[in-house]
């Protein structure tokens, strides 16, 4: 891809998410969403990153990986444990990162 395609391709898909994302906030008054939906779409940012991050903590290389081998899973524990424990993400991120350097370090 050139440069000019690339710039076109970000822009474009710029453009679609904002599109997409505000739609709902310019309907008429008329037709408004139901309730239900609206707190059903609080969760579609975390839907959507658990399915992102998901892969990445169990496939690393495109198969099951749960083995000793895998830091990144046992960061992926480590982080929720952490948030079990004290509801926190800033506690979240230091616990799964040190798991994640301490794995990696060891093996």
């Amino acid at each position: 891809m050139t440069e000019v395609q690339i710039w076109v391709a970000l822009i474009g898909l710029g453009v679609c998410t904002s599109l997409s994302r505000s739609a709902a906030l310019f309907l008429p008054e008329r037709l408004q969403l139901p309730s239900w939906l609206v707190i059903g779409l609080r969760y579609a940012p975390m839907a959507a990153l658990a399915a992102v991050i998901a892969p990445q903590f169990l496939a690393p290389v495109g198969e099951l990986a749960f083995g000793l081998d895998n830091p990144r899973w046992m960061a992926g524990l480590a982080g929720i444990f952490a948030w079990w424990l004290w509801r926190n993400l800033l506690a979240v991120l230091a616990a799964g990162t040190v798991v994640f350097f301490l794995a990696g370090w060891f093996l």
